[in-house]
């Protein structure tokens, strides 16, 4: 009997840590489910595990949105054992070029300047429990994002950490859609902790959500023809026209997500909208978004050249031992 027991706890542990294994592996699975956003609803702990807030050093304010992706779609076969090893270390990360890099601005915030909270909800709590504070090792921008020109083709960065990233309830990595050329459809969820109301200058203790259709550029640009200036062919148009529903200043980089058959994607970045005079959010137009199925091969192989990163690291913990 004690021979069987044994042998009964020793398959239960093994059961418990496949699943714990298949957690940590498959990405846009989550937990808790509930049947920037102006005229959104509040989110639960643990909603959008694979939403991260970005906050500035030294005084850890809040500043921008960000997306925990699976780093399942850019492990490759051809790099040597050592290699790979320090690159599992790394965490990937999703936002909008412009949360570092703005328009006709020469302020550029770099990886020192960040700091990536993930298993945030509570904003109000400096050391939430469930969350985690992660130093950025480097920032990487689009080649193409050029802050001198209006529109906002390009617009997204690429954040690696260095420390490692627990994967819990309230922490999960969401997937990557497939590479495509085709125009985003459908519908999808916004979540940020983005200003509550056009008028107003705060961004919201909680993240909220909303659900956003997607508008077709023709549509899209006819309605509001100054949009066609901040879109490109990589940007997709989202929102309601005249509902006062829409996301906000402190939403950018935050994602787009829509779930498949199986799991969530991330299909798409908070990136631009007009606004009034008063720099206030117009809540009554779409949105720009830029189009992450047309620039997964630019984070594939962002993340699969990243030996220089590795580099980095290298001497970053040469450095620490010291």
């Amino acid at each position: 009997m004690k021979f069987l027991l044994f042998f009964t706890l020793l398959i239960v542990h093994k059961v418990e840590s496949l699943l714990t294994l298949k957690n940590v592996l498959q990405c846009g699975q989550r937990v808790v489910v509930s049947g920037l956003i102006v005229g959104g609803n509040e989110t639960k702990p643990g909603e959008w595990p694979w939403l991260v807030a970005l906050t500035l050093n030294p005084s850890h304010s809040f500043f921008c949105g960000g997306t925990l992706i699976s780093e399942k779609h850019v492990l490759s076969g051809e790099l040597n054992e050592h290699f790979v090893a320090l690159k599992n270390k790394f965490y990937y990360f999703l936002s909008a070029a412009h949360c570092f890099k703005q328009k006709r601005s020469s302020q550029l915030l770099d990886s020192h300047n960040v700091t990536v909270v993930v298993g945030k909800h509570d904003l109000g709590i400096p050391n939430e429990l469930g969350s985690s504070n992660h130093s950025v090792l480097e920032v990487i921008l689009h080649r193409d994002w050029n802050i001198s020109t209006t529109s906002y083709e390009a617009d997204i960065a690429l954040l690696f950490l260095f420390n490692s990233v627990s994967f819990s309830e309230k922490v999960q990595p969401i997937c990557l859609p497939e590479p495509s050329i085709e125009e985003t459809i459908g519908s999808g969820i916004v979540a940020g902790w983005g200003y509550s109301s056009s008028y107003s200058f705060e961004v919201e203790q909680f993240p909220r959500k909303i659900d956003v259709p997607v508008i077709s550029k023709i549509q899209c640009y006819h309605k509001f023809p100054l949009l066609a200036k901040l879109g490109s062919d990589r940007t997709f148009c989202g929102g309601y026209d005249g509902r006062g529903i829409s996301p906000c200043a402190g939403d950018s980089g935050g994602g787009f997500y829509q779930r498949g058959n199986s799991s969530w994607s991330v299909l798409g970045i908070v990136s631009s909208a007009l606004t009034n005079l008063d720099q206030s959010c117009e809540t009554n137009i779409y949105t720009i978004y830029t189009n992450v199925a047309k620039l997964v091969y630019w984070i594939r192989n962002v993340i699969a050249d990243g030996k220089f990163i590795i580099k980095k690291y290298v001497e970053f913990e040469c450095q620490v031992g010291r």
